[in-house]
């Protein structure tokens, strides 16, 4: 038995009017053949208004499939593809999908990223799973990169980190931010033009300056000042005066007149810094001793650091401070002196150097 559509085996059907008696037999065994294809591959009942069941088996080489359009959002049978105000529906166990809009995908059911792609636009968002990165492009195959933006970008900490940091910007007016070309060779302070280009460097451009505001200050690690000596008038006690000497470049002291002990003052130090070390070039008979003079008012000195050696010569005697001595608001730190005593009757100071950070 052959299938509904392929040539009949029963012969050939008789023309109208043929002679003879053969044609009835003939014509028998057509309609025989035509009713046993018909019964065996279609159901009298599927040609019948109603539901056409395939018996489970596949409609194929189809060249298009009409659906009708029906009158509401389609919500049965599950499983069905459907046909409403002109777009096409799924019909699934949770309910109706809209699948197209209009001329275009459904996006918004489909909540993924739209926009202009496709056509003559080769634009795409890509990603590559070996450097576990997310690529935009305007045009991948020319490998022409797209802007990306929005309300700002969060960085994670590592793979799987949920400490972050965002970046974002409120501000009321748009501007470019132009990275600098390069590293810079070592550290250097970010600085940004009014084009917005970012530089690295530590030079300010011409007539430029730094303000530091409220009780701010410049900080730095340890640095060191160099003072010729002069006498300072301390506020209790004899002291020794600077003796005048026109053949010399540097200060002498007379210990015998001012009861054995001379004070130089530190000059430069500002309130907040920290005086670490002291040290005194020169030339006496005898070796000295050095302290360090802290004078809190005119009763006294709240503090003092001693240290003795010779000082003949440029390497000279240094005092290192255990506990630096921070310059304080109050005025304490316009009596901090150096206090040079010998059994010398003169000694000869050529330079004062002392060493301070500013934290």
């Amino acid at each position: 038995m052959g299938d509904i559509g392929t040539p009949m085996t029963s012969g050939t059907v008789p023309a109208v009017g043929t002679s003879g008696t053969g044609y009835a037999t003939t014509i028998n065994a057509f309609l025989t053949e035509a009713k046993g294809r018909l019964e065996a591959k279609v159901p009298f009942s599927s040609l019948l208004v109603g539901t056409l069941d395939m018996a489970n088996n596949a409609i194929q080489n189809v060249s298009n499939l009409l659906l009708y359009p029906g009158s509401g959002v389609p919500s049965t049978p599950t499983g069905s593809i459907q046909r409403y105000n002109n777009d096409l529906y799924w019909v699934s166990a949770s309910g109706a999908v809209q699948i197209t809009s209009g001329a275009s995908l459904n996006s918004a059911g489909i909540g993924g990223i739209t926009g202009d792609y496709g056509g003559a636009n080769p634009a795409q968002f890509r990603f590559v799973d070996v450097d576990q990165t997310y690529y935009a492009y305007d045009d991948f195959g020319g490998a022409a990169w797209a802007y990306i933006q929005g309300r700002g970008m969060q960085i994670t900490a590592g793979l799987t980190s949920l400490v972050r940091v965002r970046i974002q910007w409120a501000g009321s007016s748009s501007y470019d931010i132009t990275l600098p070309a390069s590293l810079p060779a070592s550290q250097s302070l970010m600085q940004m033009d009014a084009s917005g280009n970012v530089t690295a460097s530590n030079t300010l451009a011409t007539n430029q300056s730094v303000t530091v505001a409220g009780t701010g200050t410049f900080k730095h690690g340890d640095q060191t000042i160099c003072h010729a000596p002069i006498a300072m008038a301390v506020p209790v006690g004899a002291y020794a005066a600077e003796v005048t000497d026109g053949a010399s470049d540097f200060a002498q002291f007379n210990l015998t007149t001012g009861g054995g002990k001379a004070y130089i003052p530190l000059v430069g130090l500002r309130t907040g810094d920290r005086l670490k070390s002291v040290a005194v070039a020169g030339n006496a008979t005898v070796s000295p001793t050095l302290e360090i003079v802290e004078f809190v008012s005119a009763t006294g000195l709240t503090r003092s650091y001693t240290t003795s050696g010779s000082f003949n010569g440029l390497g000279g005697i240094t005092l290192t401070l255990v506990t630096p001595i921070t310059m304080a608001a109050d005025g304490i730190h316009r009596y901090i002196c150096v206090k040079i005593l010998s059994g010398a009757s003169e000694v000869d100071v050529y330079s004062i150097f002392f060493t301070y950070d500013r934290p």
